[in-house]
């Protein structure tokens, strides 16, 4: 980001990195600063700390197949009666 008189540093970082493969989106790579949860009771509050701070990707997939197949669990939202 370029700040007229403070040049080039770097004064924001990406939290979220995530790098999508067009020809296979099955084979996207992804990962955050934190975890995949903002419930600190959760077992993934902090699981990718380790991965952003090496530089290091999860698996992302796109495809309906692929995220069915490695899905931990699913949540259904429906609307409030």
């Amino acid at each position: 980001m370029f700040e007229p008189g403070a040049g080039y540093g770097a004064v924001v970082i990406p939290s979220w990195r995530h790098i999508i493969d067009l020809a296979d989106v099955d084979a996207s790579i992804g990962t955050n600063t934190v975890g995949q949860s903002g419930n600190p009771a959760s077992p993934h509050y902090k699981d990718h700390v380790g991965l952003w701070s090496t530089g290091r990707y999860h698996p992302l997939p796109l495809g309906r197949g692929k995220v069915d197949e490695i899905a931990e669990s699913r949540a259904t939202l429906a609307p409030a009666d």
